[in-house]
């Protein structure tokens, strides 16, 4: 997967296993914000991105 792929290119980096406090991670310790390569990497992956490949989840409902 997508997350399980960002793991492992970001395994042994400061933002995954430095032992820092971020807010780059989630609960369990997962870091899924942070572009593991250079921005015209990202630039090359995200311009073709099938949006059916996320899941978008509401934290929460407009009042």
């Amino acid at each position: 997967t997508f997350i399980d792929d960002l793991k492992h290119k970001l395994s042994g980096t400061v933002w995954q296993d430095g032992g820092c406090a971020s807010w780059y991670k989630d609960e369990h310790g997962v870091v899924s914000t942070i572009w593991p390569g250079s921005a015209a990497s990202y630039q090359k992956t995200m311009k073709a991105a099938d949006l059916r490949d996320y899941q978008l989840l509401a934290t929460q409902t407009a009042n």
